[in-house]
């Protein structure tokens, strides 16, 4: 009973974020609807990989599993930056690291990530 609960927990806390992250991205809204289109990465955002980089990142800060994520969200908001902002720069270090898992087929380094998220300003 406990693991269903939990699940139930995980998945309403799913919906939430998603529902808070496309608030915070109307412009997005259309974009989703055009699920097969190619975005150059050159001259356009891809909808679909910004938004989960944003739900990533509130899953991140919701869990406190990295506790680092959470530090950073607070220095960067103490320095000035909104919190939407301060999403998007934690956004550009675990962009960063999704890359270095790809390009160098090795798993997640969370002390690459750590030090990332440390540089940001």
């Amino acid at each position: 009973m406990r693991k269903h609960k939990e699940k139930i927990d995980t998945e309403e806390e799913d919906e939430e974020i998603t529902e808070r992250v496309m608030r915070e991205h109307p412009e997005y809204s259309n974009a989703l609807e055009d699920i097969g289109r190619v975005y150059d990465p050159d001259t356009e955002v891809n909808p679909y990989m910004h938004l989960e980089i944003h739900k990533i990142i509130e899953k991140q800060l919701s869990a406190n599993d990295l506790p680092e994520v959470n530090q950073t969200l607070d220095r960067l908001i103490k320095s000035g930056l909104s919190r939407h902002e301060s999403i998007h720069k934690i956004g550009t270090a675990l962009a960063a690291e999704i890359y270095d898992i790809m390009k160098t087929r090795k798993p997640f380094d969370e002390k690459r990530y750590v030090n990332r998220l440390k540089k940001l300003r």
